[in-house]
């Protein structure tokens, strides 16, 4: 038998939280919810630990919801919290996405509350099976073999959101990050230039979409940007580890800046000896 859902609420007015409880009972759910009434209240449970999602009011007398939510962040950066409130405006609401939240419900609509979290519970046990997963494809064969027959300079892995799950010495010196420093952020806005990263999104989205596309070409050359914003040429080849479930990509990219002034030169000797001979 599962446990009951652990749920911290942020709330100081007791009907509301009533409601809440009710509403969630009524909808079937096994939850304990447990009651904060003000910062204090709130960060000594949260420190307590083992919850399965937060929900908050958005506007308390010495507190606020997004205050919350950025404690919640600081400590459980995947854990589901919704904001819950009665006078959130579309912009605010917005916002709180983008800082983080899970959702947000209006407290005229406490029908869409349980839909609401058990979504997020939904998308939170996902996210936790698609991370095992990836950890499981990392340590496969597959990728091994991927290393070893694609031995390019620079070897970067992303997950199908394009988050970079691997850094490899040679991609440090030629980027000019540390392994550290891009975990876990978007390979994009750290490698390709800024004119050129509208495209990488839609050729890895069409891919996703089609299960192919450009974006799985080999030996192609780009133009590829380093830490400090300076372009270079580089050749990039892009494989897909796996062939089912959530994919990952690894990407191995050489820096050709030597072979590509090497060509111009000849270019230019070329052209030179071409010019000679008319004369």
């Amino acid at each position: 038998m599962e446990s009951p859902i652990r749920i911290l609420h942020l709330e100081d007015n007791r009907n509301d939280a009533e409601l809440v409880q009710a509403l969630l009972v009524e909808d079937g759910m096994d939850c304990k919810i447990v009651r904060a009434e003000s910062r204090a209240d709130f960060v000594v449970a949260l420190e307590q630990g083992g919850w399965d999602l937060f929900l908050s009011d958005y506007s308390l007398p010495s507190f606020s919801g997004m205050t919350a939510l950025a404690l919640v962040r600081e400590r459980y950066p995947d854990m589901p919290f919704i904001l819950l409130s009665g006078t959130i405006g579309e912009e605010v609401a917005i916002e709180s996405l983008k800082n983080g939240a899970t959702d947000y419900v209006l407290k005229q609509r406490p029908a869409r509350l349980a839909s609401a979290v058990r979504r997020a519970l939904r998308e939170k046990k996902e996210q936790v099976a698609q991370k095992r997963a990836t950890e499981a494809m990392l340590r496969s064969e597959a990728m091994k073999s991927a290393v070893l027959q694609s031995a390019l300079d620079a070897i970067i892995t992303i997950d199908q959101r394009g988050l970079i799950l691997e850094f490899n010495p040679a991609a440090e010196a030629t980027f000019g990050y540390a392994r550290d420093e891009v975990m876990g952020k978007p390979m994009a806005e750290l490698i390709i230039p800024p004119s050129l990263r509208e495209k990488h999104y839609r050729d890895l989205a069409h891919y996703l979409a089609a299960g192919k596309g450009s974006v799985l070409e080999k030996g192609k050359e780009i133009t590829a940007m380093r830490a400090d914003e300076t372009e270079f040429p580089a050749e990039l080849a892009i494989t897909r580890i796996g062939l089912e479930g959530v994919p990952i990509f690894t990407a191995f990219i050489r820096d050709i800046s030597e072979r590509k002034q090497a060509e111009e030169k000849l270019q230019k000797s070329e052209q030179q000896l071409r010019q000679a001979q008319k004369m």
